[in-house]
């Protein structure tokens, strides 16, 4: 079965209003999540890499150490995201049982914004290949 690339799925209830700013964080987290959970897979983010870096591979092809090591940086910080968005249900609970209500939501849209600014800036990255300099059942993230 194909699967369709052109609809997001996200985890916002279905047949409610939504502001579009809701709609897009959501929308874009769900890529994300769909990238690292099922393209790359989320017990094989940076670890693959960083083995690489530490390998038998970097002896035989010093000269592509900087390459890897910039991977391994961008692999970091779709992890990070990724672990931001895991946690985003508690951080609104969190804003729920704020005492200052309006302060918390202000707080929360500017970390929103600013996690959003950090996945825009990878979104280049988040491509997977199998690559000849990596083991065969390895999937990389390709650095653009």
């Amino acid at each position: 079965m194909i699967q369709r690339r052109d609809v997001v799925k996200t985890t916002l209830e279905p047949d409610q209003w939504y502001d579009t700013d809701t709609v897009m964080l959501y929308a874009m987290m769900s890529l994300l999540k769909q990238f690292v959970e099922k393209e790359v897979g989320v017990d094989k983010i940076v670890v693959s890499l960083e083995r690489e870096l530490d390998g038998v591979y970097l002896q035989e092809h010093p000269e592509q150490r900087e390459g890897l090591e910039k991977q391994v940086a961008i692999e970091k910080e779709i992890k990070a995201i990724y672990d931001w968005w895991e946690g985003y249900e508690d951080k609104l609970k969190r804003v729920k049982e704020a005492e200052d209500l309006l302060e918390a939501e202000e707080k929360l849209c500017a970390e929103e914004d600013e996690i959003l600014h950090r996945l825009i800036n990878v979104r280049r990255k988040l491509w997977t290949s199998t690559t000849p300099s990596l083991k065969a059942s390895t999937k990389a993230i390709c650095f653009c």
